[in-house]
């Protein structure tokens, strides 16, 4: 009975969080979303369904705009007619996230050191856009607390790698759930050779992104580098399993009861408060001979791995605001984690 008393009480603790919330709005308006997609994988597994797709994507969101639209032909109708309201748009995308979301329930929670340190990193755009493949989960919830796009309050974003059937490209679905609103505002980040170039296909296709102001920007660098940090191999992540890291194209997908919260960056982020709060006593060191204790920005690296005729892989790691003639590293908690060994390539080229 007290174990039965728990869920119920965590139940309704998660109740009003975006992503659950959001999960039994469309139970509402689509009761049978869930068995209709379902049903929609299983034939896939099988051969068939009506399309086929990449394993890096779990869902296309084109698949379940068919499914919904064949269900509810009247939002087709009045999609094509322009009579639908702007927000509604969204709804194919947010059946397909949230389904994906229910497979695992994972929900992020940034440091709020980590996070600061993010937010005034200015965006890499020569970052290849394949490290977002290296999601840690099929799709995953972050919680973005102080974001503000198209002049609303966002408390977070579901986000999760796209196959476009149409198209026949990768996309990346970031889902923002914008206070008080109940279908999110959508974002999706086209895969291109480097970051710059997705961001000018996105500007292209997306009317009212490509008019976004300066603060707008801004957020929109946060929202990537937040989601490139969970990509990195040196991520500092509560949740994720030891040693190993979740591909998307190999994890099983079973259906959980509960979210299952990670702590993201505490690590980091208790080094980064040391460092701030350093006394000046500790600044020691520095001589007209010597750099004066400073902090070099965060910034992103990334290479190739692998031998040269073998296999090859991109790592991208994240380097944190960096301390020089700062000493922080006895404030640091100790953590042993099994490490692969991999070759750097020094040359850093751009291709496998």
């Amino acid at each position: 009975m007290a174990r039965i008393m728990a869920t119920l009480r965590d139940k309704q603790a998660w109740a009003a969080y975006p992503p659950v919330r959001h999960v039994r709005e469309i139970s509402k308006m689509w009761p049978a979303w869930r068995k209709t997609i379902s049903t929609l994988l299983q034939q896939r597994q099988q051969g068939q369904a009506p399309w086929q797709w990449p394993d890096a994507c779990y869902l296309p969101v084109m698949a379940a705009y068919v499914s919904y639209t064949q269900a509810y032909p009247e939002f087709l109708s009045a999609a094509q007619s322009g009579a639908l309201p702007f927000e509604e748009y969204s709804r194919p995308t947010s059946f397909a996230g949230a389904y994906i979301w229910e497979q695992a329930k994972i929900c992020c929670r940034f440091d709020a050191d980590l996070y600061s340190a993010l937010a005034s990193q200015p965006l890499d755009g020569q970052l290849p856009t394949e490290l977002f493949y290296r999601l840690p989960a099929w799709a995953v919830y972050i919680e973005l607390p102080g974001v503000i796009f198209d002049n609303e309050i966002v408390d977070g974003m579901t986000v999760f790698v796209d196959w476009r059937l149409d198209l026949q490209r990768f996309e990346l679905q970031m889902m923002l759930y914008q206070r008080g609103k109940i279908w999110p505002r959508l974002i999706s980040l086209p895969f291109a050779e480097t970051l710059d170039k997705s961001l000018e296909m996105l500007q292209a296709d997306d009317e009212r992104f490509a008019k976004a102001g300066a603060q707008d920007a801004k957020q929109f660098a946060l929202l990537c580098n937040i989601i490139l940090y969970l990509c990195t191999d040196n991520a500092d992540v509560s949740g994720l399993p030891t040693g190993r890291r979740f591909a998307p194209a190999a994890q099983s997908a079973v259906h959980v009861e509960l979210p299952e919260k990670w702590d993201v960056g505490f690590r980091i982020g208790s080094a980064l408060r040391r460092y701030r709060n350093a006394s000046s006593g500790e600044h020691t060191g520095a001589t007209h001979l010597s750099p004066r204790p400073h902090v070099r920005r965060a910034h992103w690296h990334h290479f190739w791995a692998g031998s040269q005729n073998g296999e090859r892989h991109l790592i991208l790691h994240w380097l944190p605001p960096i301390p020089v003639r700062i000493n922080i590293e006895d404030e640091l908690p100790v953590v042993i984690r099994p490490v692969k060994e991999h070759t750097e390539d020094k040359t850093h080229e751009k291709n496998k």
